[in-house]
């Protein structure tokens, strides 16, 4: 569940959750995951598996947009991750595309799709959640110019700033921000504001960026002056709905 969901749930503030959440973590009975928590530590598969759980809403419509964004008869890199897989996913009536993907077990899916040739990256595979890591994965990247990159970060920093959880990941990051024509950060909104050791980038260097919604206006501000498309999902859910409204009859 999210910090804030819990909150609202027991009618106590954010900063009242965090900390009992802080104890429970302490005492192992909880993990601490992107402004959100789970059950219990586990081990590194358990963990991957149930951050799938969080935002679940949130992220299959952030997916979803992202599949939309990207044209057919096109070269599109998709960083492994649990949002960044929904949008792999979702290219299954796509035609004519080249698909380059970082993760043995989302590529798994997509090879069966007729519209899609698949390369994957060669490395070490993570046990986890299938990821492929090492130094070769940034190398194979840069042998290719690619016409959209799909890249997610576990955090976005109050500043732009995209963060993540292995050092590994931040050469393959900078690889694809330097070589592709459109970079798409895919983020739920739960992890704005939120910290992680690994600076991957800044958000100004993307594209796109494609959410449920911003919740910091700063964050906002930033892609405005940056040139940074927005794109948020409930916003365009809230539209679609007014759109399809049935008018009342007046008799």
């Amino acid at each position: 569940m999210r910090v804030g969901a819990l909150a609202q749930h027991f009618g106590i503030s954010q900063q009242s959750i965090r900390k009992d959440l802080n104890v429970l973590e302490r005492s192992g009975l909880v993990r601490r995951v992107h402004g959100a928590v789970v059950i219990g530590g586990g081990e590194e598969y358990s963990w991957y598996s149930q951050r799938r759980l969080i935002a679940q809403r949130e992220k299959r419509a952030i997916g979803l947009a992202v599949a939309r964004l990207i044209p057919n008869h096109s070269t599109v890199f998709i960083k492994s991750g649990t949002t960044t897989e929904i949008a792999a996913h979702a290219l299954s009536e796509h035609e004519g595309l080249t698909v380059i993907l970082d993760n043995v077990a989302t590529a798994d899916v997509v090879r069966h799709y007729p519209g899609c040739e698949v390369l994957i990256v060669g490395g070490y595979v993570r046990r986890a959640e299938g990821a492929v890591v090492g130094e070769t994965v940034a190398d194979f990247i840069r042998q290719f110019r690619v016409s959209y990159a799909v890249v997610s970060a576990a955090a976005i920093g109050p500043d732009g700033e995209l963060l993540g959880h292995r050092l590994s990941e931040a050469p393959i990051v900078r690889a694809v921000i330097d070589t592709a024509r459109q970079v798409i950060v895919p983020v739920d909104s739960s992890k704005f504001g939120q910290t992680a050791p690994v600076l991957l980038g800044q958000l100004p260097e993307a594209h796109l960026l494609v959410t449920d919604r911003i919740p910091d206006p700063n964050i906002a501000e930033m892609c405005s002056r940056e040139g940074v498309r927005c794109i948020e999902t409930d916003r365009q859910t809230q539209h679609d709905a007014a759109a399809t409204e049935v008018p009342s009859s007046t008799g």
